[in-house]
C-alpha cells in the first residue's frame, strides 16, 4: 500500500520488496536469518523466529527485534500431515518421515506433543528441508512446502504456519494445533 500510494518515495526511502525465494534471501535459509545476517534490512516472519532469536545464548550470532504482529491470533502454527499417510493424532506419526525446518525448538516441539499424545518420539523419522524446502523443484511447482513435499511423498509432516499454508492446501491435509497437545 505504501509503495503504491507513493509513501516511501514521499519520505525519501528507496523500498526493493523481495519474495522468500529472493537469493539474498535464500542464501540464508530463511528471511529472519537473511535480516540477522544483514543481507535485508526488514523481514516479515512467524513469531516462532523472533522467539528462537531472542532466546540464542550464542553471543557471535546476532539479535533481530520484533517489531509488530500481522495476525492477532495467538495461534498460527500447526503440525500438518498428509492425508496420504493415514494419521488422525501425533501418536500416530511413529514410523512416517516429518520434514524439519531444523529450528532451534521445533524437533523437541514435536517429539513432545508425539509423547504426549501416547506415542514414541524415537520412531518419527525426522528430515531436514533444504533451503526450508523453498529451493525443492517440487516446491516451486507447487507454489507450496505442503502441496510439493507432502505431494511428491518425500515427507508425511511438517510444521505449517496455519494462516497461509493450510489455506492453499488442495488436498487432504490434517492438522495438529500445538497447544492441543501438551506443548504450550
Amino acid at each position: 500500500l505504501a509503495q503504491a500510494k507513493g509513501w516511501f518515495e514521499a519520505a525519501g526511502l528507496d523500498v526493493e520488496f523481495l519474495p522468500g525465494t529472493a537469493e539474498e534471501v535464500l542464501a540464508h535459509g530463511s528471511p529472519a536469518r537473511a535480516l540477522a545476517a544483514g543481507a535485508v534490512d526488514l523481514a516479515i516472519g512467524p513469531c516462532e523466529s523472533a522467539i528462537s532469536f531472542a532466546a540464542n545464548t550464542e553471543t557471535e550470532k546476532a539479535t533481530i527485534v520484533a517489531i509488530a504482529a500481522l495476525m492477532q491470533d495467538a495461534q498460527t502454527s500447526a503440525i500438518a500431515v498428509s492425508g496420504a499417510a493415514q494419521v488422525d493424532r501425533p501418536a500416530q506419526l511413529e514410523g512416517k518421515t516429518y520434514g524439519s525446518y531444523c529450528g532451534r525448538f521445533e524437533d523437541g516441539i514435536v517429539r513432545a506433543m508425539v509423547e504426549a499424545d501416547g506415542g514414541d518420539p524415537s520412531l518419527v523419522r525426522f528430515v531436514p528441508l533444504a533451503d526450508h524446502g523453498y529451493r525443492d523443484d517440487g516446491v516451486r511447482e507447487h507454489g507450496s512446502l505442503v502441496r510439493g513435499a507432502m505431494a511428491s511423498g518425500t515427507i508425511d509432516a511438517t510444521w505449517i504456519f496455519t494462516h497461509w499454508e493450510a489455506v492453499l492446501d488442495q488436498f487432504s491435509l490434517t492438522t495438529f494445533p500445538v497447544p492441543d497437545f501438551g506443548v504450550p
